[in-house]
């Protein structure tokens, strides 16, 4: 995760709001429909993976891009001791 973090830095982009799905825990794999929640894009890859903010939770996170869809996929918090 350390790696995919330090490539973000040169994906920088212009902050924007996107809807996130929330898919970092078992109970939110299993929701149906999906949690989401409102996240700041701060870095896009342009390979799928970008970096955004979750206000709620005061982090950042890993979100991958499905189908013109964002899926959260690790929070910095739980990546740190990967």
């Amino acid at each position: 995760m350390r790696a995919e973090f330090a490539a973000m830095k040169s994906a920088l982009v212009s902050p924007y709001w996107s809807e996130v799905e929330l898919r970092d825990t078992h109970q939110q794999i299993e929701t149906s429909p999906a949690l989401s929640r409102l996240c700041g894009v701060v870095a896009d890859d342009l390979k799928g993976r970008l970096l955004v903010f979750d206000p709620i939770e005061n982090e950042f996170m890993l979100a991958v891009r499905h189908s013109d869809k964002l899926s959260h996929k690790v929070s910095f918090a739980n990546a740190r001791g990967q």
